[in-house]
């Protein structure tokens, strides 16, 4: 339902950024917003994108949230321009506004075109480093996977976007109207399919990277999850060594709710760090006093652990740690469960 409404903002905001285009080529709107109403539907929809993130239960670093939300508008903004010149290219190829116009139009409208592109992939680029941790989870996941599908949306999009400099002269003004219309009508259609992908494109439920004792171990960990039904939340991890999948010794998930996390932090920096003892150690102290779950991970394939447990709608701490014969590590995870 969320990525449903984040999409009906999208292309709301790319109907405001095309109706500019359609004043400034003297066109008829299908709906005119005004000047004021542009203002205000702008701002209306950057309300709309950021602060349900900034009261959400997963609490994102303002900087990436910054960046997620730039990267929202530069979509709506690129999209809104496509589809903008999209009409005037098809009504200058029925002969329905002189080709002058277009041209100038376009000449106006071509360096915005490319800021808007240049911005949306470089702040997908950022994005993309904070959720995933190596090019192993995005192969890995359905997360992945989607983004996979998206990246290759998005260069189909910026290749038909070369398509129209390449059919431009010096000044920028359009040599081929063909080439244009095949630019624009192709960047539109490319960048809804990259939409419903979003929209439509199932992937496991947002994952936040623990900021906790961050630290390099020799065993790296990729984790998702999925809450069911009936309560229950699935967890998979995959522990990789030297990039290739690893069969470890043993492997737990320890779980704590947001309340406890501050308790079990200190529990962590005095055990294992000022008494240089072992998570074992740790993990039998803070499980006496009922703070954490422990849950051994059940082995389905080579390097592939999951476990199942029951949690409430909140945030949620997750360790995983796992040990193979000398080698030993862990990694912390925050999870966002929906009501």
């Amino acid at each position: 339902m969320k990525m449903l409404v984040l999409m009906i903002l999208h292309v709301f905001g790319a109907w405001v950024a095309a109706d500019w285009v359609w004043k400034k080529a003297g066109l008829p709107p299908f709906f005119s917003f005004g000047p004021r109403g542009r203002l205000l539907v702008g701002l209306g929809l950057l309300f709309a994108l950021m602060v349900p993130a900034v009261f959400s239960e997963q609490k994102t670093p303002f900087p990436i949230l910054l960046i997620q939300g730039v990267h929202g508008i530069s979509l709506m903004v690129w999209l809104g321009l496509a589809a903008g010149l999209a009409r005037p290219a098809l009504m200058a190829r029925k002969k329905e506004m002189d080709d002058p116009v277009l041209k100038q139009l376009y000449a106006d409208l071509h360096p915005l075109f490319w800021v808007s592109a240049v911005i949306f992939i470089l702040s997908g680029a950022v994005t993309g480093l904070f959720v995933f941790e190596s090019g192993q989870q995005v192969l890995n996941t359905a997360a992945g996977l989607k983004l996979l599908v998206e990246a290759g949306l998005v260069c189909l999009g910026l290749g038909m976007l070369i398509v129209s400099r390449l059919v431009s002269d010096e000044t920028g003004a359009p040599k081929k109207q063909s080439g244009l219309i095949f630019s624009f009508v192709g960047q539109t259609i490319v960048l809804v399919a990259a939409l419903l992908v979003a929209v439509l494109m199932p992937q496991e439920e947002t994952l936040g990277q623990g900021d906790l004792h961050q630290h390099n171990d020799p065993l790296q960990f990729h984790l998702t999850y999925q809450t069911a039904d009936d309560g229950q939340t699935h967890m998979a991890v995959y522990v990789l060594h030297n990039r290739k999948r690893l069969s470890v010794d043993q492997l737990i998930f320890d779980v704590w709710p947001e309340e406890h996390h501050e308790e079990v932090s200190r529990a962590f920096d005095t055990i294992c760090i000022d008494l240089n003892l072992g998570l074992d150690a740790w993990r039998e102290v803070v499980a006496e006093k009922g703070m954490i779950d422990s849950i051994k991970g059940i082995e389905q394939e080579s390097g592939l652990y999951t476990a199942s447990v029951s949690l409430p709608p909140g945030l949620w701490h997750v360790r995983v740690h796992a040990e193979h014969g000398p080698l030993e590590g862990f990694r912390d995870y925050t999870l966002s469960i929906s009501p």
